[in-house]
């Protein structure tokens, strides 16, 4: 259940299927295997929000705008979760250019 509602938090482009998922992953706790619900749903909650910050007037969020995740790591024990993203947008020549910008975050959970 986890990883499926994890891909569509964070791929997804409709909004209100972005929100049901995240909102899923938040409000049912659990662990399967390496995959934490809540730790998910908090990451891709911030990763929607930097997203949402490039969101054109039609509620469309262009390609640019886009973050996928390079990194995670997690402690169970301290309850907190990094995640490093990268975005990749067109370089000043109009070419597409990979990892053009990345983020931090540490989420406590």
């Amino acid at each position: 259940i986890i990883p499926p509602l994890h891909l569509c938090a964070m791929k997804c482009r409709e909004p209100r299927l972005r929100r049901r998922a995240i909102a899923l992953l938040l409000s049912y706790p659990r662990r399967e295997g390496c995959w934490d619900g809540v730790q998910l749903g908090k990451v891709d909650t911030w990763i929607m929000q930097l997203e949402e910050e490039g969101m054109d007037d039609f509620g469309h969020i262009p390609e640019e705008s886009r973050w996928r995740l390079g990194e995670i790591k997690t402690n169970i024990q301290e309850r907190w979760v990094w995640a490093k993203v990268i975005q990749d947008s067109y370089d000043i020549h109009g070419q597409w250019a990979y990892s053009t910008s990345v983020r931090e975050h540490k989420i406590m959970t």
